[in-house]
């Protein structure tokens, strides 16, 4: 333990769980987020959406939130875990240590194999680049490839 940290108490629910895990559960320095950067990364690029998008209702505000997880978790690398995106990261773990894991990580290895269909399909462009955004998984061969450029397409039009 470094000066100035704190120590979890161990009367928590959480503390208790990961004492029964064997996991060992640290905190970070009181009003330091730097020492949790990718958390607080990841808290303010949502507080972002939040404050520069009107949400009609709460399913709206809800299906952005997993969305934006969905791409976070899958297409945005991150220098702490050698410049890739976490899931890529949990599969390498996966492979070199399988013990660790509770469940196994889907489709693993490579690329995940499932597919979308045109109508789970959310596209926003910003100056010229463009991200799709999935609300709903199919399986792998219902759908061409090619829907993910149609989308991007009919964005456009």
């Amino acid at each position: 333990i470094t000066r100035g940290e704190r120590t979890p108490t161990g009367t928590h629910a959480f503390d208790e769980l990961c004492q029964a895990l064997d996991i060992e559960h640290r905190l970070t320095k009181p009003r330091r987020p730097q020492t949790n950067g990718m958390v607080e990364r990841f808290n303010g690029r949502i507080s972002e959406v939040l404050a520069t998008h009107r949400f009609d209702s709460r399913e709206a505000l809800e299906a952005t939130i997993h969305r934006y997880v969905w791409l976070y978790n899958h297409h945005i690398p991150q220098k702490a875990l050698g410049h890739v995106p976490p899931i890529e990261a949990m599969k390498r773990w996966y492979a070199e240590k399988p013990e660790l894991f509770i469940k196994v990580p889907r489709n693993r290895p490579g690329p995940d194999s499932y597919c979308l269909s045109p109508s789970a399909l959310i596209v926003a462009c910003t100056a010229g680049r463009c991200a799709i955004f999935s609300t709903k998984r199919a399986k792998a061969g219902n759908c061409p490839r090619s829907i993910c450029t149609k989308a991007v397409q009919r964005a456009h039009t």
